[in-house]
């Protein structure tokens, strides 16, 4: 009963009264205050251990595994300022809008590396704190240095997250082209 009011509340409003809804909330929620707001670390980056369900990619035999994630401190992701992803809590460590020097950027690079062993974790997640494409958080000159000290230090595998606004060509050939002279 519960279940077909629902259906019939959100076929008759629509989903763009959910949309605003969850906007209007995550404003709100934004706009409270968060740990963002506070003074961070710019010198190094956070780093999180998550458990994998699928195989790894060197080890198909063996089920989960666990991959760790470095997320770099940066500006949050600019969705983040006008509503954000509700699933998503990366504006929690963010220096808000506050914008990461490279200096400080390629800092957290290496402090991540002396951290994870690539040995051990062959698949990183390294990513800012909203879309690793985003200029605004991480300047494109710089990003293809980032992940090349990531695969001189021995990562092969790597991650990032982004919003597909920031998917350029341009951008992934730059990527690609940070590695590509080594044969990968």
């Amino acid at each position: 009963m519960m279940e077909r009011h629902f259906q019939q509340r959100e076929t008759s409003s629509g989903n763009s009264n959910v949309q605003k809804f969850l906007t209007e909330v995550m404003r709100r929620l934004r706009k409270s205050g968060t740990p963002s707001q506070t003074p961070r670390d710019t010198r190094r980056a956070d780093l999180y251990f998550e458990e994998v369900r699928l195989h790894h990619p060197k080890d198909a035999v063996h089920g989960p595994y666990l991959m760790p994630l470095v997320t770099l401190r940066t500006s949050s992701c600019g969705w983040s300022a006008t509503s954000g992803c509700t699933m998503c809590g990366y504006h929690l460590g963010s220096t808000g809008r506050h914008p990461t020097s490279t200096e400080d950027l390629l800092e957290q690079t290496r402090w991540a590396i002396r951290r994870v062993d690539p040995g051990l974790y062959h698949t990183l997640v390294f990513t800012s704190n909203g879309s690793f494409l985003d200029p605004d958080e991480v300047p494109d000159v710089l990003r293809p240095t980032l992940l090349r000290m990531l695969y001189d230090a021995g990562f092969r595998f790597v991650v990032v997250e982004t919003r597909p606004r920031f998917v350029t060509n341009e951008r992934l050939d730059n990527i690609n082209d940070c590695v590509a002279s080594d044969g990968m």
